[in-house]
């Protein structure tokens, strides 16, 4: 078996080394921005649902404080929601329930409760102890 020198062995310890941090580096970086882009993503998702949910009472109610925000909130769905196409589908459903005045109320309230279900279930927010009669009684856009 050869020796190796004490030179060879720094070398190759270096060159390891360099190595190593010329492919970590570039990984790290990477996997660090795609983590906090992921993490940014669902915090607006989060501020679109709690302010939809959250304002949803004064939905037909313009001249009450809070319908800015409500608008606001509900015109952003289609942005940070964008890639959820279960979500972009029920809100365009909603959209033409609400344009036809023919649709009695329950159905609004009815279309409003899944875009909030879907919503919900694109940030894999459990609603295991949420069932249907909560949502009918808590989650209504009035009259």
């Amino acid at each position: 078996m050869e020796r190796i020198s004490v030179k060879n062995y720094i070398l190759l310890t270096l060159i390891a080394a360099l190595v190593s941090g010329f492919l970590t580096v570039p990984l790290s970086l990477y996997l660090s921005s795609h983590f906090e882009s992921k993490k940014s993503v669902r915090e607006a998702k989060l501020a679109v649902l709690r302010d939809t949910v959250g304002y949803r009472y004064i939905f037909n109610q313009p001249n009450k404080p809070g319908y800015d925000k409500f608008v606001s909130s509900y015109n952003q769905i289609f942005i940070v929601f964008n890639d959820s196409s279960k979500v972009i589908e029920t809100l365009n459903k909603f959209q033409i329930i609400r344009q036809n005045p023919s649709f009695p109320l329950s159905v609004n309230n009815e279309a409003f409760i899944e875009l909030i279900k879907a919503m919900m279930d694109d940030l894999e927010i459990e609603r295991k102890n949420l069932d249907d009669k909560f949502f009918e009684k808590i989650m209504t856009v009035g009259e």
